[in-house]
């Protein structure tokens, strides 16, 4: 997202600046699609804290940050019990990939048996 002054003649005698934000892409969460997330998680601390290495597979024309990640996380009987969201203040380049291992998700529930992670919201540019 950037910002550009656009100068607006009114009635020929005021000069207004206006601000206008102008998109690289006609929404953030548009481009998530083109954005492919791996990871392998494994828990710390005797079981209580989860930690993943995600790799952020790039495959749009814009430059990424801000990543959101959401981890769902469920029981032995298949039903969800927890979810840990955090984010990633980092840029992944266009049409490039980036790892991030170690990145400590925090707490979770001691009957979580399965995770699932996405990405849920980001900043293109």
């Amino acid at each position: 997202m950037k910002r550009v002054s656009v100068l607006v003649i009114v009635c020929g005698f005021f000069l207004f600046i206006v601000s206008v934000k102008v998109f690289s892409a006609s929404t953030d969460r548009d481009i998530i699609p083109m954005i492919k997330l791996k990871f392998v998680p494994y828990l710390t601390a005797g079981g209580s804290i989860m930690e993943a290495t995600f790799t952020i597979d790039n495959q749009s024309s814009y430059d990424i940050k801000d990543i959101e990640i959401t981890c769902t996380h469920s029981a032995k009987s298949g039903t969800e019990i927890d979810s840990n969201t955090r984010t990633i203040y980092d840029i992944v380049k266009a049409k490039k990939k980036k790892t991030f291992k170690n990145f400590n998700m925090g707490f979770v529930h001691s009957q979580v048996s399965t995770t699932s992670c996405r990405i849920v919201d980001l900043k293109a540019f």
